[in-house]
């Protein structure tokens, strides 16, 4: 029986965004057509990590589309990246901006030329990235530079994400697990409905949204 774990926390960490882990650019068609109702970014190379990305950014959170297009360097980082694309991992992350995590399995982690988090990478469970802050902003907003024109007007009111492995009991807000097959489901408050992305059991490898 599937089951919903929701954190009892009552000071909730904030959400910085989400990860799908896609085995290529060609998955991005099926999810976001160019003719959809959602805005992606060009996106950038994250060098060092082998990996690329493109961003459905909102107002104060976004979902990242990563996948790798150098395996060596994905290889040479140590994280799990080029299994979760390929589909042998759990083909989600969260990362939050909160305190460190007072939980066993984190460890230190230096994005190459970017800031160090705290991470948990277990191949089973969703990658779970921390910005360690001790005050949380409730008005903080994605107002960086590279995010200028692709700002969508929805607003991320909640997501769902289904594992075979639920992550520690952080507490992250707006983000809930249920059990089961992979799957992302995202309330957005401006647009009919939710938005559902499901990746396909065993090879080969295929993402549908619904």
């Amino acid at each position: 029986m599937n089951f919903l774990r929701c954190s009892q926390t009552v000071q909730m960490n904030q959400l910085d965004h989400l990860i799908v882990f896609l085995t290529g650019p060609d998955d991005i068609e099926s999810l976001f057509p160019e003719s959809g109702d959602l805005i992606l970014d060009p996106g950038t190379r994250h060098v060092g990590q082998g990996t690329r990305n493109r961003r459905v950014i909102f107002d104060d959170c976004y979902v990242e589309l990563v996948w790798v297009d150098s395996p060596v360097e994905a290889r040479a980082s140590g994280l799990h990246f080029e299994d979760r694309c390929m589909g042998a991992a759990c083909p989600f992350g969260v990362v939050f901006r909160g305190r460190d995590p007072d939980v066993p399995g984190f460890v230190q982690y230096t994005v190459p030329d970017g800031p160090t988090l705290k991470i948990m990478d277990d191949p089973c469970s969703p990658f779970v990235a921390v910005y360690g802050v001790d005050h949380l902003d409730g008005k903080k907003r994605m107002r960086r530079k590279d995010h200028q024109g692709y700002l969508n007007s929805a607003h991320m009111a909640h997501a769902v994400i289904s594992v075979a492995r639920f992550p520690p009991d952080i507490g992250v807000s707006r983000v809930a697990f249920v059990n089961g097959s992979p799957g992302l489901s995202l309330t957005l408050a401006g647009l009919p409905g939710s938005l559902r992305l499901a990746r396909g059991d065993g090879p080969p490898v295929n993402w549908r949204r619904w």
